[in-house]
């Protein structure tokens, strides 16, 4: 079984996701249809977990999950990476003004200033992927910045939900953020050099797990807000937008990753082309050291013969003045 085919089940489900929820948009204002709406979060969620579950068995019987991490250069990565980090930044300046505004909650307060730090750190791993050069690597802390950031938005969603009665909605809501969390966990140890082959299973199957998950969130609150006819605030779109974002930067980043046990063949391959220009310098600092070591002797003669002109010309001035 090979990693990538993980992307079968993953991309079966989320069309069948997409399915039912466009034909749910598409019926708005049909009531025989509408009835029907609980059934549907039911279904999608119930694929969602479906998918899930067979990912997760996959990847674990997988046998070419790689055991070296190479950042290749990625420009869907990068670009979509910058797109979040600026979503990011923007959304944590909304949650700022929301607690200066007179909210006064501090989980507001620790979210923007947490959002503001994960900014910098997905423009951190946007340059990674465009320069292909892991700028994490002394700074290994600094890749925990945006698991922080996840770790938040789950803190958020335990005040939010606290209180509220619990739906099939909440709880895809939840183990979307677990599943992001968990991944951009798995993402901080590739940059930090803390990773085996069991780490890119865990990014496949908590990545694809987080899409199908935040798909059927996002996608119920666009179809009740065309239900019922709501006017969404800047602040509901870069929500949005910002969700969508992650997950094509979860969809990207696992594109990304190079998977087979040939890895290192490859780059012992590299190096064995490389080593005739080795051997070649090494035989040119050979020839160099074998000529001075045979020219040793004739500058040792040399030395002779200049010493016997020293004491020839010592002995004459000598017997010139006796």
């Amino acid at each position: 079984m090979k990693l990538k085919r993980t992307w079968i089940p993953f991309v079966l489900f989320f069309v069948a996701i997409m399915g039912l929820r466009i034909y749910q948009i598409l019926s708005v204002g049909v009531a025989s249809v509408r009835v029907q709406w609980d059934n549907f979060e039911m279904i999608c969620f119930v694929f969602s977990a479906v998918a899930s579950a067979m990912i997760i068995i996959m990847s674990y019987i997988s046998k070419d999950a790689p055991d070296v991490f190479v950042i290749k250069k990625s420009l869907s990565v990068g670009v979509i990476s910058i797109l979040t980090a600026a979503l990011i930044e923007w959304n944590a300046i909304n949650e700022f003004n929301s607690y200066l505004s007179g909210g006064n909650e501090w989980v507001k307060l620790v979210s923007s200033i947490v959002g503001f730090l994960a900014g910098f750190a997905f423009i951190t791993i946007s340059l990674n992927f465009i320069n292909e050069k892991n700028y994490f690597e002394k700074h290994k802390l600094l890749s925990l910045i945006p698991t922080l950031w996840a770790l938040t938005l789950l803190l958020k969603l335990f005040f939010k939900y606290n209180s509220a009665p619990t739906t099939i909605l909440n709880v895809s809501d939840s183990l979307a953020k677990i599943c992001i969390l968990f991944f951009l966990f798995n993402q901080s140890k590739l940059f930090a050099s803390l990773f085996n082959a069991t780490t890119f299973k865990k990014l496949f199957y908590f990545g694809f797990s987080a899409v199908l998950f935040t798909m059927v969130y996002t996608t119920n609150y666009l179809a009740v807000t065309i239900d019922l006819g709501r006017k969404l605030s800047l602040t509901n779109i870069v929500e949005l937008l910002l969700e969508l974002a992650i997950g094509v930067y979860i969809l990207c980043t696992i594109y990304s990753i190079k998977t087979g046990q040939n890895l290192v063949a490859d780059e012992k391959i590299e190096l064995s082309d490389s080593t005739p220009e080795l051997v070649h310098n090494d035989n040119i600092n050979n020839k160099t050291t074998n000529d001075v070591e045979e020219e040793k002797p004739d500058m040792a003669e040399v030395d002779r013969l200049i010493e016997d002109i020293k004491n020839e010309t010592a002995e004459k001035q000598q017997n010139f003045r006796e």
